[in-house]
Formats: C-alpha cells, structure tokens, sequence
C-alpha cells in the first residue's frame, strides 16, 4: 500500500532532508558481537520475569540502538522517546499470502516510552520489554490499524523517532536473475 499524501506532504519531506550536523557533533559507529547480543540478551532475560518473552537478536539490538539515541541526545522529564521499526506482515497476515508472492510485505511497528525512563540504569531492559510486546501484538493482527500509520508517523516525525528501516525477509541479495 501507497500512501500518497505523505510523499505529497512537504513537512514530512523535511526529514529526509540531508542535514547538517551541528558543529559538536560525534559520529560513531557501533559494532555489536556475537558474544555481546549474548550478553545483552542474557541481562534482558534475567532481568525480565516473564517466561513468555523472547529476547531476539532484533529486539536486543532495537533497544541498545534506541537507548544509546536517546542518551546520546539528552532529555528533560517531558519527553517522550519514540521508535519505529519495520515487521515481516508475510508470516503472519491472514489469509496467507500465496507461496508464489514475490515482493516485500512489510508493516509498521511503533514504540514509544519516557526518556528518563529509556536513560535510567534499566532502560536496555525497558526497551526491549516494549520492542517484545509491540513485535507480539503485530504478529496477532499485521495490519491492524495500517490505515493509520502514515498519520501516526507524522505525529512522531517531528520529534525526531529512531526509525529503523530495511527489508525483512525479502533477501534482495539472494536472488539469482539467471
């Protein structure tokens, strides 16, 4: 699905927009091993006491990513820290897609928490918590809502989300054209 009202939208243009970064500014690259997503996932999980949540590799990471954000750029006790990341619909959408299906199925995810909250000594843990609970209620119903997550977006876009985007499953690399 298109949603043409976003592209025709020139405020939601803005953040796509090449930025200059501020003149303090610290660019980094950040480099997670095997042995630490075991690690951070090892902390989550005993620090969560439900055994119904999985600490995936994504979810680790999402959260790590999204605190270390939101850390990086301070907060006051206003404000809220939002995240929105992509899901696999192919799995989980009903009726099933056919076999033969050849494209990308993806929809959206939306987190959002207190940046205190994300900032404090458990917020790797809160993260993931709500990054787990959001991928759960998106397999449930895929496209529940999907109607209104152009809007939802814009109301976060402004207020500068860790948006994550890519393709899930659809392994562009893999296909041989022949």
């Amino acid at each position: 699905m298109f949603f043409s009202s976003l592209a025709a939208d020139a405020q939601n243009m803005e953040s796509m927009m090449v930025q200059i970064a501020p003149p303090n500014a610290v660019i980094g690259t950040v480099m997670l091993t095997v042995d630490d997503l075991r690690k951070l996932k090892e902390m989550v999980s005993s620090k969560v006491n439900d055994s119904a949540f999985r600490c995936s590799n994504i979810v680790a990471t999402y959260a790590y990513a999204w605190v270390s954000l939101v850390k990086a750029r301070g907060h006051n006790e206003d404000t809220t820290a939002h995240m929105a990341f992509p899901g696999n619909c192919r799995e989980w959408i009903q009726p099933p897609l056919p076999a033969e299906y050849f494209s990308n199925c993806i929809g959206g995810n939306f987190v959002h928490a207190k940046a205190v909250d994300l900032a404090g000594e458990d917020g790797v843990v809160a993260a993931a918590r709500l990054i787990g609970e959001a991928i759960e209620q998106f397999k449930e119903d895929p496209l529940k809502d999907a109607a209104k997550w152009p809007e939802r977006y814009q109301a976060i876009a402004l207020q500068r989300p860790l948006s994550v985007a890519g393709s899930t499953g659809f392994k562009v690399y893999d296909v041989d054209f022949g």
